[in-house]
């Protein structure tokens, strides 16, 4: 059931029993800091995570307490026993979450089950993500700072798995279905081949690790004969080791029937042995006890393929395998503490420029919206530079320049009308004729026509971006000559002639400031490496970090007035 956190802070009963120069120390230490500007936030907000909890029962811990010790806990990336330890033995905790020495006291198992809650009850982590928010908005709004400039860079960031190849991950997403099998009902072990059943028992009686005994072809024989023995049992379907070994064979193995001349019996292959493909990690075809033919698609790792058995959530990109943090911060702010304003977590695999839009929208709908984003290579798309200037956005990073002449006369040398992207007069001073829509593949894209024959009589023709038209797409008169228009494109245009200028690269110098943001949340947070797993729990320890972070760097500037 949930309750409230009683309000009367306890301060008399605590700070009495202290000699006076240790109090003078408490009253002046980060504890002091965290229960005058983080507490009342965790106070404030705890009355959104009343629906994880049931109308009748016992009474919860304090939900704005729990939430601290995952906060204090991100400070010096502490395991969940030291935090604890830290909650009971350490006053500077006790003072920073208004506990007196009685109260401080709470079992790990109290500390996993509301984590546990979070995870299932609020996946998404909306509901920490609305304390994060508060936080951020309180910083700014203490430290005075300025939002009009940010940056914006994405960290790679891994759970608490491991992998070792397309081996190492069949043998061990066919365990952890058996081993899930067997503690729901190991009856139905008996539906499985005797092979199977023995190379499942030699596993645990020898004790060996999940690679070893079997080769690649035959762990996905196996697979598949889960996946079909099991197909129409409703009970077992629904169990999340099943659906991960369907996953598996839909990933990596195709089943086909036997031809009119089938591949002879290959038996079942004993604990230990090649199996019926020969040697091992054999991508030869081979057959299964009901008819079939099996073989392996070529090696390939698919972003949203599965990744480790014990993590389905992880994806892999250029990075590796695990997820992607996308992290906005404020720049420009002198010496004052800058803080990190946007936090979105997703599985690796989609690139940098697909998150950027989720991010914008983020900041506009909170209203801390930049003037200028700086950000790397990676997100400057002419799509993301359209949706960040419909925001009102200037997307301040570089665009890459290798499809472009160093001689080329752009965009940018044209007289287009003020705010848009529609093109009037060339750089020679010849009128845009005419304005057309013409499809590109699916989408309609707009031209500006000009003449051709003021085009094909100009001395920089061989150096301008405008084109004669496609014989096959002169439909408004042949001879006439191109150039395609939009607010991006001219925007890019520009950026790419403004990135070439030493006073564009001495501003553009600020964003290197979030690669050391990446590195301190990773070095002294511990984002790099987590100890949870699956996307909701990556999403409570990343918000539990970052605003660690920012705590730690609000409570190293100075106290205002």
């Amino acid at each position: 059931m949930f309750k409230h956190t009683n309000r009367q802070l306890s301060l008399r009963s605590r700070l009495t029993s202290i000699p006076e120069g240790a109090l003078i120390r408490l009253t002046s230490s980060w504890g002091e800091r965290f229960r005058r500007e983080m507490f009342p936030i965790l106070l404030a907000e705890e009355a959104q995570f009343a629906d994880l909890y049931a109308t009748e029962g016992r009474p919860n811990w304090s939900v704005a307490r729990l939430i601290g010790i995952l906060i204090l806990a991100s400070f010096a990336d502490l395991p969940d026993q030291d935090a604890l330890d830290s909650l009971s033995f350490d006053l500077r905790w006790q003072h920073a979450l208004d506990l007196d020495g009685t109260e401080a006291y709470l079992s790990r198992r109290s500390l996993v089950a509301f984590r546990t809650r979070l995870a299932e009850g609020d996946p998404e982590g909306r509901l920490l993500r609305r304390v994060f928010e508060r936080l951020g908005e309180a910083q700014v709004t203490a430290l005075s700072l300025s939002i009009k400039g940010q940056r914006l860079d994405s960290t790679h960031v891994i759970s608490d798995i491991r992998t070792r190849g397309r081996l190492w991950l069949f043998s061990s997403t066919l365990v952890s279905f058996l081993v899930e099998l067997r503690t729901f009902d190991a009856g139905r072990l008996q539906q499985l081949s005797t092979g199977l059943r023995a190379w499942f028992q030699a596993r645990e009686d020898e004790d060996h690790d999940v690679v070893l005994g079997a080769d690649k072809l035959a762990l996905a024989r196996w697979l598949v004969e889960v996946r079909d023995t099991f197909a129409v049992d409703e009970v077992v379907t629904a169990l999340p080791g099943y659906q991960l070994v369907a996953r598996l064979v839909r990933e990596h193995v195709t089943v086909v029937p036997a031809t009119s001349t089938p591949i002879p019996p290959t038996g079942e292959p004993s604990p230990g042995g090649t199996g019926a493909a020969g040697e091992p990690g054999s991508a030869e075809p081979t057959g299964t006890p009901g008819g079939s033919i099996i073989s392996l698609h070529k090696p390939s790792t698919p972003s949203t393929s599965l990744q480790s058995p014990h993590d389905p959530d992880a994806g892999y990109g250029h990075k590796g395998v695990g997820y992607e943090v996308q992290l906005a911060e404020t720049y420009g702010n002198g010496d004052r503490p800058e803080v990190i304003l946007a936090v979105h977590v997703h599985p690796s695999g989609p690139p940098d420029c697909t998150q950027l839009e989720k991010v914008i929208i983020d900041l506009v709908e909170r209203g801390v919206p930049p003037t200028d984003l700086q950000t790397d290579m990676a997100y400057n798309t002419v799509d993301n530079i359209e949706i960040a200037l419909a925001h009102g956005i200037n997307l301040a990073g570089p665009i890459p320049a290798s499809h472009r002449r160093p001689d080329l006369i752009g965009r940018e040398s044209w007289q287009a009308v003020p705010g848009t992207g529609v093109l009037v007069a060339c750089p020679s001073g010849h009128a845009v004729i005419n304005h057309v829509e013409r499809k590109i593949g699916t989408q309609s894209r707009p031209f500006a026509i000009v003449s051709g024959a003021a085009c094909r009589a100009c001395p920089m023709a061989s150096r301008c971006i405008a084109r004669p038209i496609q014989r096959s797409l002169a439909n408004d008169g042949r001879g006439q000559w191109e150039v395609e228009e939009s607010r991006a494109l001219l925007f890019r245009d520009r950026r790419l002639r403004e990135q070439e200028t030493k006073e564009w690269k001495a501003t553009y110098n600020m964003r290197a400031g979030i690669e050391s943001t990446n590195a301190e949340l990773k070095k002294r947070h511990g984002l790099g490496r987590l100890r949870v797993r699956r996307l909701s729990r990556v999403h409570i320890a990343v918000l539990s970090k970052v605003m660690a972070c920012n705590l730690k760097r609000w409570f190293s500037h100075p106290t205002q007035g």
